[in-house]
């Protein structure tokens, strides 16, 4: 048993790329296991219990390899689906409803982004897989107490001051146990949150955000090796902004203890019945703009953002209080070493420098980690979501050329069971069709911009009068489904 740091530091991608380079190969259908494999019986996660409990044989590896592979797509797609019911919340003013889905769409994206490094986070038994094919538990079985009688360096000690703690302090002894067996049970959200921060502390990790950096094209260029000082390099800057970033990978569990408060208490707040607000409707909006594309099936106003926020989070890492050089430092790269001429790199300097007073911008800032807000919590799930996207389409790029014929057909037909299940399917299953999923984004953008504009601000009233361009606002499987097609 390690401990989850040990576990993280020790996880591969390796694995799970060659089990998805494998997937599909005997099945055609959902979940494209072999008929061999036991975890197509109806309680998979009884037998990753049985395989976690014993001396692992390279089946095994194979079989929770394969879990893995389909583990970051189905997380990833649940997250856009929990995002998609938390606007439509939102939407009708039930607050701590959206606040509760925004954080389990979080959640859903922290996990797809761990299993895509190996790393599986379940309930209160956790593993990872190792590039050589090595099975690391850490965490323990809830049902089992096992682990917690087997004896332990120390235990005397520890049960000397458990007696000591509750003849003190009159505490239940099951309590006090808790706090001397904490390494053991760590539970889905803990493990998640503490997972995810040592994931954006290991090296290759970094330099896999500092290519996702780059895939937030501006030009095509590589902004990760364009901030970077000579005293920094690219996954320390990745690292930085993993860390610093408005997202805040540090503050899932505050995010966690938020939506416990929303989710399990009482509002005693003059304000709870409140009909929509028009900042609320706007902040959807502004979500749902922040997803358009100028090129196939990007996020461009989102990833100036993130862009922005990466360059600046760099600056301050390399130049310290003098972080607004950043600017001058990135015209200069540019001329120098990007291939732009003078006023094209002004240009595109100043198109990174003003992504702030964009509706992707506004995201940008609610999502500060002080904002527990129910939108502050959407904004910051809408971000790790995105990040998630980036990371899965990374991952099916590192699979295609393993595969036998260099084109494995389950990830396209995972998107086409995905559009079936979110009532988006379009009419043929190509990329270019999956982009037309946008139009009705921008028609109903449109649409509630354009009531807006004509009508005095009433919640109930544009539910009355705009119905459906309300109900287009809800679906952010759109954006998915687009992005992960292109």
């Amino acid at each position: 048993m390690a401990t989850l740091e040990q576990a993280v530091k020790s996880a591969s991608a390796e694995r799970v790329v060659l089990a998805g380079a494998r997937l599909g190969a005997g099945a055609l259908s959902y979940p494209f296991f072999d008929a061999d494999n036991p975890l197509t019986s109806s309680n998979a996660e009884s037998q990753i219990d049985v395989i976690l409990g014993r001396r692992a044989s390279s089946e095994d590896v194979d079989s929770l390899a394969a879990f893995l592979t389909i583990a970051v797509s189905f997380h990833v797609l649940e997250g856009w689906r929990y995002l998609s019911k938390a606007a439509y919340a939102l939407l009708n003013a039930s607050r701590k409803a959206a606040l509760h889905l925004a954080y389990y769409a979080e959640l859903r994206a922290a996990r797809s982004i761990l299993a895509g490094s190996g790393i599986c986070i379940r309930d209160t038994w956790h593993f990872a897989i190792t590039e050589p094919g090595e099975i690391i538990t850490f965490g323990a079985p809830r049902s089992s107490s096992a682990s917690r009688s087997k004896p332990k360096p120390c235990s005397l000690a520890w049960a000397h001051v458990r007696d000591c703690l509750n003849s003190r302090l009159g505490r239940k002894q099951v309590y006090v146990a808790r706090l001397t067996q904490k390494d053991e049970i760590i539970s889905t959200h803990v493990a998640a949150s503490d997972a995810l921060k040592a994931w954006s502390r290991v090296t290759k990790n970094g330099e896999r955000v500092a290519e996702a950096v780059r895939s937030l094209s501006l030009s095509n260029v590589d902004w990760a090796e364009a901030c970077r000082a000579s005293s920094s390099t690219r996954a320390q800057l990745a690292e930085n902004w993993l860390m610093d970033w408005s997202v805040d990978l540090k503050g899932m569990q505050a995010d966690s203890a938020t939506r416990n408060i929303a989710s399990y208490g009482i509002s005693l707040s003059s304000d709870t019945f409140a009909a929509l607000s028009r900042d609320e409707l706007e902040f959807v909006c502004s979500t749902h703009r922040a997803c358009l594309s100028d090129s196939e099936g990007g996020f461009d106003g989102i990833d100036l953002a993130l862009l922005r926020d990466f360059c600046l989070k760099s600056g301050r890492l390399a130049l310290g209080k003098n972080y607004q050089q950043i600017w001058r430092k990135l015209r200069q790269w540019l001329s120098d070493q990007g291939g732009k001429n003078r006023y094209e790199a002004r240009a595109l300097v100043k198109q990174v420098q003003q992504a702030d007073q964009s509706p992707a911008g506004r995201v940008i800032k609610l999502a500060d980690r002080n904002n527990r807000t129910p939108e502050g919590v959407f904004a910051r799930a809408f971000l790790l979501l995105r990040l998630a996207t980036i990371l899965q389409t990374w991952l099916w790029k590192q699979i295609r050329p393993k595969a036998p014929d260099g084109n494995p057909q389950w990830p396209n037909t995972i998107l086409r069971h995905f559009a079936t299940w979110s009532c988006l399917e379009p009419h043929e299953t190509t990329p270019e069709e999956y982009l037309d999923l946008e139009e009705d984004q921008k028609t109903a953008l449109d649409d509630i911009a354009a009531w807006l504009g004509a009508n005095t601000f009433g919640g109930p009233a544009v539910w009355n009068d705009e119905c459906a361009a309300l109900r287009e606002l809800c679906r952010f499987e759109r954006a998915a489904l687009r992005t992960l097609a292109s």
